[in-house]
């Protein structure tokens, strides 16, 4: 297994070099990837709770009970039933989403550079298409991508493998060819299970030593660092 550590980052590796020669494609996570949504995410479910009137959680509840969808990580931190804080919350996010949100640091460059050299980019999230969609149009990368593909789009959702190998399969491209870079250990098992590679996005993770933990191809601590191996 080949690891970059990010702090060594300002030279490109031979290995690095070897291994990124056999990759066509990158795909992407969406949130705490790319785009930067924790805090519009936290503000919300608090939000949501004090609504319905249910205990507020703290920071530290919502990133430990963080989960696949949103209709689970509310049942994680607030408890059954979710219809109302699941409401409540949509609410909220979609009026402060695009104020609260932003692209982390170097994710235009990044994106830029990987498609000055030829790859194919693809972006899979397990997020509702609406607010997917509308944040990255408004963020300036969706024209970087050649497929985007949010939850309603794919066939299942990570962790298991159906929408990454899905997005593939649109592409032509084999799993061995492709990977796939995310925040979340959900985003490193579907790589594993769909048969490509895998990148852990140190930078936005909630969860690192278990992301670094499950074993992802490379790593990197920040987007400049990835920028940099290019």
């Amino acid at each position: 297994m080949l690891m970059i550590n990010a702090q060594l980052s300002g030279r490109r590796t031979s290995n690095f070099i070897d291994f990124m020669n056999t990759i066509k494609c990158v795909i992407f996570d969406w949130d705490q990837t790319l785009y930067e949504t924790f805090p519009v995410h936290m503000a919300g479910i608090q939000h949501a709770a004090l609504e319905c009137g249910r205990d507020v959680p703290s920071p530290a509840d919502i990133i430990n009970g963080y989960a696949a969808t949103i209709e689970e990580h509310l049942e994680a931190v607030l408890g059954s039933p979710v219809e109302d804080p699941l409401a409540k919350y949509l609410a909220f996010y979609y009026q402060r989403n695009l104020e609260m949100c932003k692209p982390f640091p170097h994710a235009h460059e990044v994106l830029e550079e990987l498609k000055a050299k030829g790859y194919t980019l693809g972006l899979l999230s397990n997020k509702e298409s609406r607010a997917g969609f509308q944040e990255i149009q408004f963020s300036g990368l969706a024209s970087f991508f050649d497929v985007i593909a949010f939850r309603e789009q794919v066939p299942e959702l990570k962790p298991k493998p159906g929408g990454l190998l899905w997005l593939l399969d649109g592409l032509n491209i084999s799993p061995h060819e492709a990977i796939y870079i995310g925040d979340e250990p959900r985003d490193i098992q579907s790589a594993q299970l769909a048969g490509t590679k895998s990148g852990a996005a140190l930078w936005g993770s909630l969860h690192p030593k278990e992301l670094r933990a499950i074993g992802p191809s490379l790593e990197w601590e920040s987007l400049e660092a990835l920028k940099d191996n290019l």
